[in-house]
């Protein structure tokens, strides 16, 4: 059986498959994610039946890779227990994916784990069980890295492999396609998304998506170009934001003349 690849993504350092630092007696078996963890809040009125759900969020889940070590001596054992260690240890989260599922990643803080053999035995099967910060998984390239990752793409993601959408536009009427498992939205649940503007006005420009009727707009003229990063303006704006549906939304832009516009964010999944 052909051992499972894990991918490791250390905040400002590449990339790099697990195989290449490990020894060659080290296997990954498999490794999964558990189900989501709902937590709904309820509104309720003295007197009434019931309760009025208010909000749902995703709390952390735990994603599992199962391992074995297959160490000749106990001085090789010991080795790679600590390589697994140094690795995966660390004061941040690390962005962890398999070969399993290439295009959803997941950012993770390790839970404590004693990795001991037996007695008189070089070779143990263990667990590595991590927390996932988000309660849900990413693409580890933004949408509009989608076409140079193809590479990584894999079924189930909401893509039609072969039409892929596009996320820079060059019109003031546009489509965004959100293939997530969620809506996207940067206020209330702090998702990544970027509006990159690039153009020149007049006076006020107005982005709007008409599936959903959010919108923001700037308080003046751009010269160049204008960034909105989650909830954080380039500029002085009207402290609105956009929430991309799942599936289509149908984006009109107003007052915007030269229009190059990018729209940046992860894909999501559970």
């Amino acid at each position: 059986m052909r051992d499972v690849e894990v991918y490791i993504k250390k905040r400002g350092q590449a990339e790099f498959a697990l195989s290449s630092v490990v020894s060659k007696d080290f296997h990954v078996l498999t490794a999964y994610m558990n189900s989501p963890q709902i937590t709904p809040s309820y509104e309720t009125m003295a007197g009434s039946d019931g309760g009025r759900l208010t909000n749902i969020v995703f709390n952390q889940t735990t994603f599992t890779i199962e391992c074995f070590i297959n160490g000749r001596q106990k001085s090789d054992f010991r080795l790679m227990r600590d390589e697994v260690y140094r690795h995966f240890y660390s004061r941040e989260a690390v962005q962890v994916r398999t070969s399993l599922e290439p295009s959803k990643a997941v950012y993770v803080v390790p839970k404590p784990v004693d990795i001991i053999s037996e007695k008189g035995y070089s070779g143990v099967a263990f667990n590595l069980q991590f927390d996932v910060l988000e309660g849900y998984r990413h693409t580890p390239y933004r949408s509009d890295e989608l076409s140079t990752n193809q590479s990584k793409l894999q079924y189930g993601m909401g893509l039609d492999i072969e039409n892929l959408p596009i996320y820079n536009f060059k019109a003031n009427d546009f489509v965004v396609n959100n293939p997530s498992d969620m809506a996207i939205d940067p206020y209330i649940h702090r998702h990544d998304l970027k509006w990159i503007i690039r153009g020149t006005s007049d006076g006020i420009v107005t982005v709007k998506n008409t599936t959903n009727g959010t919108s923001f707009a700037t308080t003046g003229k751009i010269s160049n170009s204008f960034t909105l990063d989650g909830i954080t303006g380039s500029q002085a704006w009207d402290w609105g934001h956009i929430v991309l549906d799942k599936g289509q939304n149908t984006i009109k832009v107003t007052g915007l003349k030269s229009t190059d516009i990018t729209v940046s964010f992860p894909f999501l999944y559970f």
